[in-house]
C-alpha cells in the first residue's frame, strides 16, 4: 500500500519527537564531599621554653683571665613540622656606663664614662638609658679624653643624666686594595681603634666580589690608625666600593668556646667562674674534651662568620641539628672561657705590664635559625 508522502513526513516527525523526549528523561544523582580543610604546618623553635632569652651569660664586672662559664640551653620544637636549626653569634656593640654629663641645655654635650671608652673621633655610638630624647639615637663622637667624649645634639636641647653609650656600630670604609693573591687592606674614613687579633665583620660593600666580603668575619693581622689588614679570602677587593666594618671588640675576639649536645653540665653563672668545670658525656659540636686552651676550646676567629654549628642558609647544611615535630627536644651545654693570654695588652705579649683588657666589655647575640626539613616525616 502506498503511503502518502505527507503522512510519511508526519510519522517521521512524531518518531523523532518521541526519541528526543526519551533521551532527556534520564535518572541522575550527586555525591558531595564538603568541609575539606587545609592547614599549613608550623615551625616553632624555643630556647628554654621561650622565644627570647636575655643575658644567659652574665660574665660582667669580675671576669679574669682563666675564668669560664657554663650555661644550659634546652632546645624544643613546639611546631607541627620537623625542623633543622643552626646557631650563630654576632656582635651587639660594646656598652659603657656614663657616669656624668656636662653642657646640658646646650648644643654640645660632654659625657664622662665609668671606665676608659676606647672610642675614636668620628665613631658612631648609640645612647640609651638617659630618659631623654637622646635615647635610641646614634651620634658621631669627638674624643676629648680616655674617659670623655662629646656629641652634638639638636634643638630642643636635653640635659641627660647617666645612661650608656654603645660602640662597635660600624666604621665607614672609604677604600679597598689587595685580595686575589695577597692580603686585603681596607681604609676607614675615620680612625678605627682596632687592634691586631680583633675579629671584624664587613657589610654594605658594593662592586665585584662583594658577596665574598659582606656579612663575613675576618681577623685583623695589621693596623694603622685608618687601615686594617686581613688574610686574602680568595677574591680581589680592588673593585669594591664603600661598606662598613663592625667589631666584636678586643675582648670578645679572644673568648674561646665549646658546645656539647646530649651530655651533662652544671651551669655556673655566678662567681667563682671556674674554667676547670667541664661539660661531659655528650657529643661535642664545637671544641673537644679537656681544658686545653686553643685545643679543647675553639677561638671566635675559628668560627666561620660566627657560625657556632650549622649554617642559616636555606636547605640542608653541614652541622645543622634536627628536632622532630610536636615536642622534639635536645639539651645544649655551652661553655666560654677567657684564655690566660688575654692578660696582655691587645696585640702584645701576655707579659705586657699594661693589661689592655681590664675593664673592657662586650655584648654578643646568640641566634638560633630554624626551618622545616625538606621531607617532613
Amino acid at each position: 500500500m502506498r503511503v502518502p508522502a505527507l503522512f510519511a513526513i508526519m510519522l517521521v516527525g512524531v518518531i523523532a519527537a518521541f526519541v528526543t523526549a526519551s533521551t532527556g528523561a534520564v535518572f541522575t544523582d550527586v555525591a558531595a564531599s564538603t568541609g575539606n580543610t587545609f592547614t599549613a604546618g608550623t615551625v616553632d623553635i624555643k630556647l628554654n621554653g621561650s622565644d627570647t632569652q636575655t643575658a644567659q651569660f652574665n660574665l660582667s664586672g669580675n671576669m679574669a683571665p682563666g675564668d669560664g662559664e657554663v650555661i644550659q640551653s634546652i632546645m624544643s620544637n613546639t611546631g607541627s613540622l620537623q625542623l633543622r636549626y643552626a646557631l650563630t653569634i654576632t656582635p651587639a656593640g660594646t656598652p659603657v656606663a656614663i657616669s656624668s654629663w656636662t653642657g646640658g641645655g646646650g648644643a654640645t654635650l660632654t659625657a664622662t664614662t665609668a671606665r676608659p671608652h676606647a672610642l675614636t673621633t668620628g665613631e658612631q655610638v648609640l645612647i640609651s638609658g638617659t630618659t631623654t630624647t637622646l635615647d635610641g639615637n646614634s651620634f658621631s663622637v669627638t674624643v676629648t679624653g680616655t674617659s670623655t667624649f662629646q656629641i652634638t645634639q639638636s634643638n630642643p636641647y636635653q640635659s641627660p643624666a647617666g645612661g650608656t653609650e654603645t660602640s662597635g656600630l660600624g666604621v665607614t670604609i672609604s677604600g679597598w686594595t689587595g685580595g686575589g693573591g695577597g692580603s686585603v687592606v681596607a681604609t676607614t674614613a675615620t680612625p678605627h681603634g682596632f687592634v691586631v687579633g680583633e675579629v671584624v665583620q664587613i657589610s654594605g660593600a658594593t662592586g665585584t666580589n662583594n658577596a665574598t666580603f659582606n656579612n663575613h668575619n675576618f681577623t685583623i693581622t695589621a693596623v694603622t690608625s685608618t687601615t686594617f689588614t686581613f688574610a686574602d679570602p680568595g677574591a680581589s677587593a680592588a673593585a669594591l666600593t664603600g661598606g662598613a666594618v663592625s667589631t666584636y671588640g678586643p675582648l670578645l675576639s679572644q673568648l674561646q668556646w665549646k658546645v656539647m649536645v646530649g651530655g651533662s653540665c652544671t651551669p655556673n653563672t655566678t662567681e667563682p667562674y671556674s674554667a676547670s668545670a667541664n661539660i661531659t658525656g655528650g657529643t661535642y659540636l664545637v671544641g673537644a674534651a679537656g681544658t686545653t686552651e686553643g685545643t679543647s676550646y675553639t677561638p671566635l676567629a675559628s668560627l666561620t662568620d660566627g657560625k657556632v654549628f650549622g649554617d642559616p642558609a636555606q636547605g640542608p647544611q653541614a652541622g645543622d641539628r634536627q628536632l622532630n615535630d610536636s615536642g622534639g627536644t635536645e639539651t645544649l651545654c655551652i661553655k666560654v672561657i677567657m684564655p690566660v693570654e688575654t692578660a696582655g695588652q691587645p696585640g702584645q705579649t701576655p707579659a705586657s705590664p699594661t693589661p689592655g683588657y681590664q675593664g673592657v666589655a662586650g655584648t654578643l647575640n646568640f641566634k638560633f635559625w630554624a626551618e622545616q626539613t625538606a621531607n617532613n616525616p
